[in-house]
C-alpha cells in the first residue's frame, strides 16, 4: 500500500466537514448492447479497478491511501435478476440506494457496482466515492470498461489498454513541488484582489440554514444550439463565457444585486510546472474550485459578454492555483465564501458508438449520488448544468433559509430568458 499526497480538492474535502462524508459520490448506469456475461464482467470490473490506481484506494482520513492489484477487496459487485419484475425499476431503487450510501471510506472498497438483469436487456451501476473520480474520469472508465469486456469475451490471452503515463501519486506529488514555485507565488496577488472583492459583496449575506432545496430547468433546444454553436462563433468567447453573462444578468434581475460572487468548478488538467505531468489517462477527482466576481450592470448584451469574456480569460492557468496555494501553502487570506458554486459538465451525449456494448442510460433510478445531509454545507446555491441530447439541463440547488423556491425559480426562468437573447 501507497498513501497519495493530499490535493488541494482531497483537502477541501477534508474541511469541508459534511455530516456523511462516506455518501459523496458520482453514479453511472450502462445499458448493455446483449445480456451481460456475469463471470466476465465480475473480471471486467476487477481488471478495471486494478489498472486505475484512484479505483483501488481508501480514505484514512486525512488522504487517500492505495491498495496492491493483488487485493482480493477492491470493488464491490452484486448481482440482481429482475427478468421477472412488473416494475423494475421500483425494484431496482432500494439496491442502488444502499449501494450509494454504504461505501466505506476507511475500510473500502470505494467502487460499488451492481449488474441488473432485466426484462429486456442488461444495465450495470457503478457509485464511485467522489475522492477518486471526476467527470472525465467517467469517459475513461467507459472506453475501459467496453475495451476489457470485449477483449475478454474474445477470449484474449492478456487484456491490453493504452499506457498510464502518469499515476494519480506522481500528479499528486508534482502538486506539491509546483505549490512551491515562483511561478505560483506570482499568483498571489491576483487571487488577493478577487477574494477581498468577494467578502465585500457577501458581507452581510445571511447565515445557510441547512434545509436544501433543488429546482430543474431546460434551456430547449433551440437556445442550447443558438448558445453552443452560433453564439461562441458570433462572440468568438468559450461556453461558460456566454453562460455566466446569462446568470449575471439574471442575478442583477432577481436579486437587484449589481455584482455575483461564485465559486467556479474546472476540470483541473490544465498543465502545469515545467514538466506538466501528461493527465489524459488517470482516472482521479482533478476538479479545481476558484473564485470569479462576474459584473451583472452592463445593459448592452454584446458588450457584456465581452467584458465577462476578459474577467474569465483573466484568470491564471483557469483557477488551478488557487486551490493550491489555499490549501496546500498556507495563504488562508485567500479564503473567502462566494454565494453560488457553478459548474457546466459539457456534453453527454447517450447511446455512443454503435459498437460499444456499454452505453450510459439515464433514464432509470441511481439512489441519490450524494446524502441530503451533506447539502448546503458551504456555499447557498449551486448550478450544475450539461448538454444531453442536444438540450441545455441542469439543476439548482438552494437553501431555503437564504433562496426562496419562489426565488430560486425566477432566478432560473430569467436565466433562460438572457440565453434566449444572446
Amino acid at each position: 500500500m501507497k498513501a497519495i499526497q493530499a490535493t488541494a480538492i482531497t483537502e477541501h474535502f477534508r474541511k469541508s466537514g459534511v455530516p456523511v462524508p462516506s455518501h459523496f459520490n458520482q453514479s453511472m448506469m450502462f445499458r448493455c448492447a446483449k445480456r451481460l456475461n456475469p463471470y466476465t464482467f465480475k473480471s471486467t470490473m476487477r481488471l478495471l479497478c486494478g489498472y486505475h490506481e484512484a479505483l483501488r484506494a481508501f480514505w484514512n482520513g486525512e488522504q487517500l491511501v492505495v491498495r496492491d492489484q493483488t487485493c482480493l477487496n477492491l470493488v464491490l459487485i452484486e448481482e440482481h435478476d429482475l427478468r421477472r419484475s412488473v416494475d423494475f425499476k421500483a425494484d431496482m431503487l432500494p439496491v442502488v440506494r444502499r449501494l450509494q450510501s454504504t461505501i466505506n471510506l476507511a475500510g473500502g472498497p470505494l467502487v460499488h457496482s451492481a449488474l441488473f438483469h432485466l426484462p429486456e436487456f442488461d444495465v450495470v451501476f457503478m457509485a464511485v466515492h467522489h475522492l477518486v473520480i471526476d467527470g472525465v474520469s467517467w469517459r475513461i472508465i467507459t472506453e475501459d470498461l467496453n475495451s476489457i469486456y470485449s477483449q475478454l469475451l474474445t477470449g484474449a490471452g492478456r487484456v491490453k489498454l493504452p499506457r498510464i503515463r502518469c499515476t494519480f501519486a506522481e500528479y499528486a506529488e508534482a502538486v506539491h513541488k509546483y505549490a512551491v514555485s515562483d511561478e505560483l507565488t506570482r499568483e498571489t496577488p491576483y487571487w488577493k484582489v478577487v477574494s477581498e472583492g468577494i467578502r465585500k459583496v457577501m458581507k452581510g449575506a445571511p447565515a445557510a440554514s441547512g434545509k436544501p432545496g433543488n429546482v430543474s430547468f431546460s434551456a430547449g433546444k433551440d437556445v442550447t444550439q443558438k448558445v453552443l454553436k452560433d453564439c461562441v462563433g458570433k462572440y468568438d468567447v468559450e461556453i461558460n463565457d456566454l453562460l455566466l453573462t446569462a446568470l449575471a444578468r439574471a442575478w442583477k434581475k432577481v436579486t437587484g444585486q449589481d455584482k455575483i460572487a461564485l465559486s467556479m468548478e474546472g476540470h483541473g488538467r490544465e498543465p502545469f510546472g515545467e514538466n506538466p505531468p501528461e493527465m489524459e489517462r488517470v482516472v482521479g477527482w482533478f476538479t479545481t474550485i476558484y473564485p470569479v466576481l462576474v459584473d451583472g450592470t452592463t445593459e448592452d448584451i454584446a458588450e457584456h459578454v465581452k467584458q465577462t469574456a476578459a474577467t474569465m480569460h483573466s484568470i491564471p492557468n483557469k483557477g488551478f492555483g488557487y486551490g493550491t496555494l489555499l490549501h496546500l501553502t498556507g495563504h488562508e487570506e485567500l479564503a473567502c465564501n462566494p454565494m453560488i458554486t457553478f459548474n457546466y459538465l459539457g456534453s453527454f451525449e447517450e447511446g455512443g458508438d454503435a459498437d460499444r456494448f456499454f452505453t450510459m442510460d439515464s433514464e432509470l433510478p441511481k439512489g441519490g449520488d450524494v446524502s441530503p445531509l451533506n447539502f448546503g454545507r458551504g456555499v447557498p446555491l449551486s448550478i450544475n448544468c450539461l448538454t444531453v441530447k442536444g438540450c441545455l439541463t441542469g439543476s439548482l440547488g438552494f437553501d431555503t433559509g437564504i433562496f426562496s423556491e419562489e426565488k430560486s425559480y425566477n432566478l432560473m426562468d430569467e436565466f433562460k430568458k438572457q440565453l434566449a437573447l444572446l
